[in-house]
């Protein structure tokens, strides 16, 4: 028996973790779209503080230790529940006995910037939090010293005590 699990998060995390303790054996698949172990999203804004180990909260290993089948960087476009089938966006075809569907939520965040200072090709001014991927490329900007402001919209309890890290380097404004 296959049991193919979409989404690396927490509720896909827990899924795989819960099968093997309550002494499942057969195969395991776990698909992600990103390109990384499976982490815990609502713990992002720790990255810039405490380092990339506190979001990998079951260890990077975690699909190892669990004898899971981890698909990173592979994206699910289509299930075809009747076929028992499931479509990659490289257009692979996967079987599975019985599948989860543990996706989480997207960021749609339509912005307007009347922004007079042209952006170079590649160049983005705006950026996500919902994402390992998301978190890189702010860091890299960081690091690089490209970045000498930052406001934090919409943040929630979890960035108050990040953001003045970052302030430590940068200006940082958190409007809550």
């Amino acid at each position: 028996m296959r049991v193919v699990i979409i989404g690396s998060g927490p509720a896909g995390v827990t899924a795989a973790e819960t099968l093997r303790t309550e002494g499942f054996r057969d195969e395991i698949v776990l698909f992600s779209g990103e390109d990384s172990p499976p982490y815990a999203p609502a713990v992002l804004a720790s990255f810039f503080e405490k380092g990339d180990e506190v979001i990998y909260w079951k260890g990077r290993d975690f699909c190892q230790r669990y004898d899971v089948t981890c698909r990173r960087a592979e994206w699910v476009d289509a299930v075809r529940p009747k076929d028992k089938m499931l479509i990659t966006r490289k257009g692979e075809q996967v079987s599975y006995d019985k599948l989860i569907i543990a996706t989480g939520s997207t960021l749609y965040a339509p912005i307007a910037c009347h922004c007079t200072e042209p952006l170079e090709p590649g160049q983005q001014r705006f950026y996500n939090f919902k994402s390992m991927s998301a978190a890189l490329q702010i860091q890299e900007r960081i690091r690089r010293g490209e970045v000498n402001n930052a406001v934090v919209v919409g943040a929630g309890l979890h960035w108050y005590g990040d953001c003045p890290d970052i302030g430590r380097r940068r200006r940082c404004r958190n409007s809550g």
